[in-house]
């Protein structure tokens, strides 16, 4: 009998076809599906309904890419001595946001599965970086290497693209090309990365696609640096390699904003709803910006797929769909949902509000005193 370190490591070894939605539409209705959702489809219309379905069923037969993926690097970050691993299919609203800006269609699209794991330091993630390389049962495709060339808005990480190579009852899905970007990020790196996505968040902006206030954004490439300094790899283009001069930026940028204490309202006002104890296959995390309320379900895996189009269609809630080893790693994880800042708040605290070194002075005169020699 194996033993399992997490119960969804089990159920993978003995889950069925059946417990998934397959993709059940040609090439070319997902190509045009693709199409229509760059543009502004009417609703109600026959046309909308229609494309919606299509693309939300060719996003949930992912799952079981990403399910089979994240066993395996799971598998490989135990190896190397811990760290966090996760997975998320992405939201319909970002899938949208993509097809617009980017050449590929939804049927090319490599990152609509995602699995992420966390990492210690950076040795520990390049060394994960060198295992998925040289062992893995699907097929590398691309890689993304934003350690050595940060983006310019801050952001640092290393991604990997695979297509997924199914065996046994999954053998079915290698006819079509399902892809599952791996995102690998140092604790630091995950803490610049998810303090963007709070703040976007609450503020209703895309901070992570460059698109909001310029002084946040500015901060946070600013910032992107400094962590990228802490860990000794190359920083952000356009900002100065001069930590004085850097360091003198980011105290006016944050004395404008007020960011730390922005920062520290964002953890102190966010309601968690619903406190969930229980293991799960996957959770539905929704967000509701004007409440800044959190809600957390564990869905199973019959209703995984139907689950994340419901909490989309009922409009008004930032939801997505996710996978974690255990139930207290969903806060590490996705802690932008949470309003969770701390690790970014604490490094630019260090930066902006430094503690005053204690005042040093001569104590002879009071040896003197209290000696007699007074």
């Amino acid at each position: 009998m194996i033993s399992f370190p997490f119960p969804w490591q089990e159920s993978v070894e003995t889950e069925e076809m059946a417990d998934f939605e397959a993709p059940q539409y040609s090439k070319r209705r997902v190509v045009g599906a693709g199409k229509l959702l760059k543009g502004s489809l009417p609703w109600p219309s026959e046309v909308t309904a229609e494309t919606f379905k299509i693309a939300r069923n060719w996003r949930a037969a992912h799952l079981i890419p990403m399910r089979h993926v994240r066993m395996e690097l799971h598998a490989k970050v135990k190896k190397i001595g811990g760290g966090i691993t996760a997975a998320r299919l992405k939201r319909m609203t970002s899938i949208r946001a993509k097809l617009r800006r980017a050449p590929h269609t939804l049927y090319q699209m490599q990152d609509i599965a995602g699995c992420r794991a966390i990492m210690s330091n950076q040795d520990d993630a390049d060394y994960l970086i060198a295992l998925l390389r040289k062992e893995s049962r699907h097929t590398f495709i691309d890689q993304d290497d934003y350690i050595a060339s940060p983006k310019v808005l801050g952001y640092r990480g290393h991604h990997l693209i695979y297509r997924y190579h199914g065996r046994g009852p999954f053998v079915a899905l290698n006819s079509n090309p399902q892809f599952v970007e791996i995102q690998i990020r140092t604790k630091l790196q995950h803490a610049w990365a998810t303090a963007v996505e709070a703040v976007g968040m609450v503020r209703g902006e895309e901070l992570k696609s460059g698109q909001g206030d310029a002084a946040w954004l500015r901060l946070f490439a600013l910032m992107g640096s400094e962590m990228a300094a802490q860990e000794g790899t190359a920083i952000v283009p356009d900002t100065s390699v001069d930590e004085t001069a850097r360091r003198q930026e980011i105290i006016e940028i944050e004395r404008s904003l007020d960011a730390l204490a922005t920062l520290s309202n964002y953890r102190n006002a966010v309601k968690i709803t619903e406190n969930v104890k229980t293991y799960s296959p996957y959770y539905l995390i929704q967000f509701d910006r004007e409440t800044e309320k959190l809600r957390v379900r564990g869905v199973t895996v019959a209703a995984s797929a139907t689950s994340l189009d419901d909490a989309e269609m009922s409009g008004g809630l930032n939801s997505v769909l996710v996978a974690v080893d255990k139930v207290g790693d969903l806060r590490a994880a996705y802690p932008n949902y949470f309003l969770d800042v701390a690790l970014f708040e604490e490094r630019l605290r260090r930066v902006a509000r430094p503690r005053k070194k204690g005042l040093t002075f001569n104590a002879d005169w009071l040896k003197d005193w209290i000696g007699g020699k007074r």
